[in-house]
């Protein structure tokens, strides 16, 4: 008989363990899901902005698809309605670093947006600090500097040539080779590259 009993015990303690198994897999399961499901909730609730700031912050590099073409650089900085995009350039000469250069997309003109490392998850949203500048506060900062520029504004061809001034919603540029006065809609314009600054 004691040998019955030691078995029961024995079966009672097996099933206490699978017992706790079972529950211990719940659990994990539980908070598998749980998981998910807050990294469901950061990626709905992401905002464009917040998206993009994370890859400045991690200098990711960007394939864009845009109305006016492709382009491919690491993303600098971010405002309301516009991305900045620092673009390698061709390399000078042997001994001489690649140039590169700076090019506005507005935000409206942009189809797709790609990181280079194949991010599917965004990271943690961190929000958007403060007030980030508009698209036509950073071109008139830029006119006041009288720098030269290439303005692409589809499906016209692209105009080169010194900012002049910013209106409300629109730009007068100094079009080369003529330095003929040329105004663009604020919101033609998908891409602005800076060529120089003075």
């Amino acid at each position: 008989m004691e040998g019955e009993g030691d078995r029961s015990w024995e079966r009672f303690a097996a099933e206490l363990a699978r017992m706790a198994r079972a529950a211990e897999g719940e659990e994990v399961l539980r908070s598998r899901i749980r998981r998910a499901w807050l990294g469901r909730q950061a990626a709905e609730d992401l905002a464009w902005e917040e998206l993009a700031l994370g890859w400045v912050e991690r200098g990711t590099e960007v394939g864009l698809v845009t109305t006016a073409g492709r382009r491919r650089g690491r993303l600098a900085g971010v405002g309301q309605d516009f991305v900045i995009l620092v673009e390698a350039g061709p390399d000078k000469g042997r001994d001489e670093l690649p140039s590169s250069h700076a090019v506005l997309i507005a935000s409206a003109a942009i189809c797709q947006m790609v990181p280079e490392r194949g991010e599917v998850q965004p990271g943690p949203g961190h929000g958007v600090p403060g007030e980030l500048m508009a698209m036509v506060d950073a071109l008139d900062a830029l006119a006041a500097a009288r720098t030269r520029v290439r303005i692409v504004a589809p499906p016209s061809p692209p105009l080169e040539g010194d900012l002049r001034w910013v209106g409300r919603d629109l730009v007068c540029l100094l079009a080369r080779p003529d330095r003929r006065a040329v105004y663009v809609p604020l919101a033609a314009i998908a891409e602005l590259g800076i060529r120089s600054l003075p």
